[in-house]
C-alpha cells in the first residue's frame, strides 16, 4: 500500500483497470497495522470510484464491505468519517445496516453523531450512490 499522500494526489479519474489495481493494494495491507491508512486510502479511492459514475463491481464492493468492517473504530472520527464516505460512494448498504446494529453505547460520542447524522442523510437510497443525480 501506498502513502495517504500517494492517494490523495491521484487523478480525480481512472481507468476501470487503474482503479482495481489501486484497490487491491489497499485491501492486500494489513488491517491489524494500518486501519487508519486504509481507511483513508478506501476513501480516496472510492471518491475516484464515484467519480467515474459507474458503479463498482460486486466483486470489489464485498471486499471493501469486508475491509470497512475490519478496519471500523468506534472510538475514532477520522477512521469513521473516511468509511462512512467510502460506504456512500460504494453504495454499501449491508455495512451501514452492520453498522446500525451495532451496540452504539461502544462508539465515542462524536462517531455515535456522525454514524446517526449518516443514516439519516443517505436515507433509503445508501445502496444508490448515484440516486440524486438521476433525471
Amino acid at each position: 500500500m501506498n502513502t495517504i499522500q500517494y492517494y490523495e494526489d491521484l487523478p480525480d479519474r481512472l481507468t476501470t483497470a487503474q482503479l482495481q489495481d489501486e484497490f487491491a493494494a489497499v485491501l492486500a495491507a494489513d488491517p491489524s497495522r494500518e486501519a487508519s491508512s486504509i481507511a483513508a486510502a478506501l476513501f480516496e479511492l472510492s471518491e475516484r470510484q464515484w467519480n467515474s459514475c459507474e458503479l463498482a463491481s460486486e466483486g470489489l464492493r464485498r471486499d471493501v464491505a469486508k475491509m470497512v468492517l475490519r478496519v471500523w473504530n468506534d472510538q475514532d472520527l477520522d477512521c469513521a468519517e473516511c468509511l462512512l464516505g467510502v460506504i456512500s460512494r460504494l453504495g454499501l448498504a449491508d455495512v451501514l445496516g452492520h453498522l446500525r446494529e451495532k451496540d452504539a453505547s461502544s462508539f465515542s460520542a462524536s462517531v455515535r453523531t456522525a454514524l446517526k447524522e449518516a443514516i439519516e442523510e443517505f436515507g433509503a437510497t445508501v445502496d444508490d450512490p448515484y440516486s440524486g443525480m438521476k433525471k
